[in-house]
């Protein structure tokens, strides 16, 4: 009887021995996947930065050189809103049109969860604020064409300065948005360090 159970545990032991390979094999290929992975991922994961940042980069040329037009379309709002016969419609024409930048925020959607969660913390909270920033901006601008098409013809002062003041909003966000951009390049730059 001593004898048999002594015989299974040596069948037992030599068995353990030869699995031992077979799942340090094992142990090696699931480390090496993992590791192939993580590059994959780190890879997406620039790729993603890289296009949100190249975005935010067109997105401040459009503001820098719409910020003059528009700060000039609120002085001219400020300038006529006394005089009675001149209305939006002949602002317009003086400024060459009403408008704002159109800001693309294609990018900021991208990426999986999964690659969002491997993002640095500030980097991915820059990133999120300038989600709503982008988000506040265009609730914002959307009230232009609909004040304007509304009261174009009216001269009535508080017609321009509800407008002046609907400018004056858009300019605070794309201010806002600026700062954004500013911190989210302060980020992305730690994390490259």
């Amino acid at each position: 009887m001593i004898n048999k159970q002594f015989s299974i545990w040596q069948k037992i032991g030599h068995v353990g021995y030869e699995m031992i390979p077979v799942v340090l094999g094992v142990l090696l290929a699931l480390a090496m996947e993992n590791s192939v992975q993580r590059r994959e991922e780190h890879a997406q994961m620039q790729e993603m930065l890289e296009a949100i940042s190249e975005e935010q980069k067109l997105n401040k040329e459009r503001i820098v050189v719409l910020l003059p037009k528009m700060e000039r379309t609120i002085d001219t709002l400020h300038h006529f809103k006394g005089d009675t016969s001149i209305n939006l419609i002949d602002i317009a024409q003086k400024i060459k049109g009403y408008s704002t930048p159109d800001l693309s925020t294609a990018t900021l959607g991208l990426g999986s969860e999964r690659l969002k969660a491997l993002l640095d913390v500030r980097l991915l909270t820059s990133i999120a604020e300038l989600e709503v920033l982008y988000r506040n901006y265009d609730r914002v601008a959307e009230k232009i064409p609909a004040q304007f098409y509304e009261h174009f013809d009216d001269a009535d002062p508080h017609a321009k300065q509800v407008t002046a003041l609907i400018y004056t909003d858009i300019l605070e966000n794309l201010e806002r948005i600026q700062s954004g951009m500013a911190e989210f390049d302060r980020a992305l730059e730690e994390s490259k360090n």
